[in-house]
């Protein structure tokens, strides 16, 4: 079957954020995955070069302790909100997934006391 490597890792990204692949919905198209706090889409692509060096950098400029490893592109002329962040995906995991997404109440306490 073609498409069974892309649905595997469709299905292991899901478990990450502790709910499953959705696939496809009575009706339409549907996310990949989807639960209480976030929605997803998967894209089996290669990653162009430039974005791995640039994130690679952001990595190595971090000198103290542990801290989020962000690249953020933005598009010359569009505003600001519209520019992506990235980051690896073992380190979203390991911020704010640990417990299979049930952490990221007690992550979002920690960047904004207060906040529910």
């Amino acid at each position: 079957m073609p498409n069974a490597y892309w649905k595997n890792i469709e299905r292991r990204i899901a478990r990450l954020f502790g709910t499953q692949r959705i696939g496809t919905r009575e009706g339409g198209p549907a996310p990949d995955w989807e639960n209480e706090w976030t929605v997803g889409e998967v894209v089996c692509h290669p990653i162009p070069r430039w974005i791995l060096e640039e994130l690679a950098q952001a990595e190595r400029r971090v000198t103290e302790r542990p801290k989020l490893r962000l690249l953020v592109i933005h598009e010359k002329g569009q505003d600001l909100d519209k520019a992506l962040v990235v980051m690896k995906l073992g380190q979203f995991r390991d911020w704010f997934l640990g417990n299979g997404g049930s952490q990221h109440k007690a992550q979002a306490e920690i960047v904004n006391p207060g906040a529910e």
